[in-house]
């Protein structure tokens, strides 16, 4: 008798094993299986990357098909740059793929494209990571911020140096600790373990919030921009909890909650039309008597999840139906709530986002406001 039971709590356990590697996916009908729910995602080329609750990343390709991407790892982080993607496993490791033929992996100088996940400063452990275009940014979990991949001429690394790649990660905290990073095509911004918020690259149009940086001269108007090639500390008298690079201009968020934005507005991307200013070089309380989250800058368009899980966009044109064929276009630069039905955890700079329920959602225009659908 007790043999009988031992074999089937056995048996039980077997099948319960074999079922693990499938527990949080969904099976479609052709038999393969698809991640449930989506903690973050990012794009590669034709493919998307996806991270489960379980802490797989997965892989869709142009066909739809999903695979596991390093199934014996589990991940925490994953971001996605132009040509390559970094991630964090769950015990801090750091991990890239893609190109690195501008040093954006760290890996030295090898042009040869990483087709599947490869450690990053082995023996070091990360808290955070981001990547935009070719430049790539990890935080240890000491708080020191590393920088890697193409130098661009506006001092993107910040290492003080212009147009010069770097293919080994190097230490830009200058004994300062950090706990945040968000990487830009153009500038970058950081904060730190106190709050405190640094910006460094271009200031062409006042997106390093410095306005010390931009000089006019009127009659003949000629402007002349000093580039930061080192991360600067701003706005002293306030601490921030979250912060965002666009196109040109920075969107950031006080322990408060209060959603701030510098920079330029040439397209409401700053909740201003775009005609009065179109750049705003004095940080600016975008959308007062609300609390926010996170805060995610496109290149034209604006998002930001406030505190009940809500989303708010602005920035940008949509085209209204006027009775001809093109409509009218208008700015879209006053901030919207998105719907009151999906609560959002988080959303990316292109206009995707994810729910409580780990879905996948992505913002279009309708008429002269927005929408969401999946």
């Amino acid at each position: 008798m007790k043999k009988s039971i031992l074999k089937i709590l056995l048996v039980a356990a077997l099948v319960f094993a074999s079922a693990l590697p499938m527990m949080g996916c969904k099976e479609e009908e052709n038999g393969r299986f698809r991640p449930d729910a989506i903690l973050a995602f990012a794009s590669l080329g034709s493919r998307t990357y996806l991270l489960d609750l379980n802490n797989q990343i997965w892989v869709r390709d142009s066909n739809n098909y999903y695979n596991r991407v390093k199934e014996e790892v589990k991940f925490s982080l994953i971001v996605g740059g132009f040509s390559h993607i970094l991630a964090i496993d769950i015990h801090g490791n750091l991990w890239g793929w893609g190109q690195n033929d501008k040093g954006q992996l760290g890996l030295g100088k090898s042009t040869e494209r990483i087709s599947y996940p490869i450690q990053i400063m082995s023996g070091t452990h990360f808290s955070t990571a981001d990547t935009r275009s070719d430049v790539s940014f990890a935080i240890d979990t000491y708080g020191t911020l590393w920088a890697f991949g193409g130098g661009g001429k506006y001092g993107n690394l910040g290492n003080g140096t212009f147009n010069e790649n770097v293919y080994i990660p190097i230490n830009i905290s200058k004994g300062n600790q950090f706990s945040q990073v968000n990487a830009g095509d153009t500038h970058n911004a950081a904060i730190d373990v106190y709050g405190y918020l640094w910006t460094w690259g271009r200031a062409t149009s006042g997106e390093l919030g410095d306005p010390s940086l931009i000089e006019i001269t009127p009659f003949p108007e000629t402007i002349t921009i000093t580039l930061r090639g080192i991360p600067g500390k701003i706005i002293e008298d306030t601490k921030f909890s979250r912060v965002s690079v666009g196109f040109q201009y920075t969107l950031a968020i006080d322990v408060e909650g209060n959603l701030w934005g510098f920079g330029g507005n040439f397209a409401g991307q700053l909740g201003r039309h775009p005609n009065s200013p179109r750049d705003l070089r004095i940080p600016i309380n975008i959308i007062e008597n609300n609390q926010f989250l996170d805060v995610f800058a496109g290149s034209w368009e604006s998002f930001a999840i406030d505190t009940n899980g809500y989303l708010w966009r602005w920035g940008g044109q949509t085209r209204i139906p006027d009775g001809t064929w093109s409509g009218t276009l208008v700015w879209q630069y006053r901030p919207i709530k998105v719907s009151d039905e999906v609560r959002f955890t988080s959303f990316t700079r292109r206009g995707d986002g994810i729910d409580i329920e780990g879905n996948i959602w992505r913002v279009v225009p309708i008429g002269d406001s927005w929408y969401i659908r999946r």
